[in-house]
This record gives structure tokens, sequence and C-alpha cells, in this order.
């Protein structure tokens, strides 16, 4: 899913259900959130909706890779400053406040790469988030 928001052109915001209503309506505030997507419990809908945006449930790992499913391939995506922001989430907030912070697309890229000795290995690690840059 997580992917998914980034290939459509925008920054998932990770938010734990754990903090308290007040800490996720004011870390969505701070990360300018527009739209949020959430579980479907009480507890978490409730924190989501007292946040007044636009909620969506997630849908469940049965509903997005159903036996049925028909999986079209995207087209190429544009060009992308790879020192842009790929995905925002916070700190813990156990000592201060939860803070917010970024992981860039050219650190994101990094993470999903082929290790060495894998057939796709060309002695180099290649990215399997395939994103052109500028």
């Amino acid at each position: 899913m997580i992917l998914g928001v980034i290939r459509a052109g925008f920054i998932p915001f990770l938010i734990s259900p754990r903090n308290s209503t007040e800490a996720i309506i004011h870390l969505l505030k701070q990360g300018n959130a527009r739209m949020v997507y959430s579980s479907n419990d009480d507890a978490t809908r409730h924190k989501v909706e007292s946040s007044g945006l636009s909620m969506r449930i997630m849908p469940t790992f049965d509903e997005l890779y159903s036996p049925d499913a028909v999986f079209e391939l995207l087209p190429d995506m544009p060009d992308v400053d790879m020192n842009s922001t790929a995905v925002i989430f916070h700190s813990s907030g156990k000592v201060y406040s939860p803070s917010l912070h970024t992981l860039r697309l050219i650190s994101l890229s990094r993470f999903y790469c082929v290790p060495k000795g894998h057939p796709a290995d060309s002695s180099k690690c290649r990215s399997l988030l395939y994103i052109r840059h500028r």
C-alpha cells in the first residue's frame, strides 16, 4: 500500500494508532495530511474521524490480492527529484510530543535492493523500486 501511494505521486504519512487522539490530530495537521487511510477498528476510526479529514478504510490483504485479481501494468513514472520526500513518519513521543521526520526517495530506493549474490546482481545494488530520476 505504501509503495502504491508513492507510485501514485503522493507522500504516505505513517502514524501509529497508539498515540492519543490529540497527538494524532496534531501530527495530521503538522504533516498537512489531506486523506487518511485507516483500519476499520472502532478506536482507530474514532481518532481519525476526530481529525475532520476525509477517511477511507484500508483495504485488507484479501481485497488487494484476491485469486481472481487482474493486474495491469502502470505507465512509466515521470521523472522525479530523488531528493524529494518519499515518506513522512514520526518519533515515538516518549520523551516529548511525537515529531515529524522524512525519508527521501533516494534513501527509500536504497532499501529495496537486490542483495549481492542474487541472480539479478551485477556487482552493484539494483533498485527494485524503479524510479526514474532527473
